[in-house]
């Protein structure tokens, strides 16, 4: 079943522009290669930085969460993922 994932990302200030170069990557690949149907990074008002993805099932999100995994690899202190479940209505997301 689809689902929306959003993540959150302590980066430190220096590093930012290099995360935001290694998202554009990986989430080219997260389409090629595990079927990310869509995504958007931003930054919070405390300097976090949220990313919304949406994932057409979960061994998807979980191949690119594994070590080795394409988020797994990011320039980050830590990261934190909250899950939702897209309505019924949602059949299938196109790549």
């Amino acid at each position: 079943m689809p689902f929306a994932a959003l993540y959150f990302w302590d980066v430190e200030e220096t590093r930012k522009g290099e995360f935001k170069m290694a998202w554009n990557i990986a989430m080219l690949a997260m389409r090629k290669q595990s079927g990310a149907a869509a995504s958007l990074l931003a930054t919070a008002s405390d300097g976090t930085l949220i990313a919304t993805i949406l994932w057409p099932e979960g061994q998807a999100r979980a191949a690119a969460l594994v070590d080795g995994g394409t988020l797994s690899d990011l320039p980050c202190r830590s990261m934190r993922e909250e899950c939702f479940l897209l309505p019924p209505s949602v059949k299938q997301l196109s790549r």
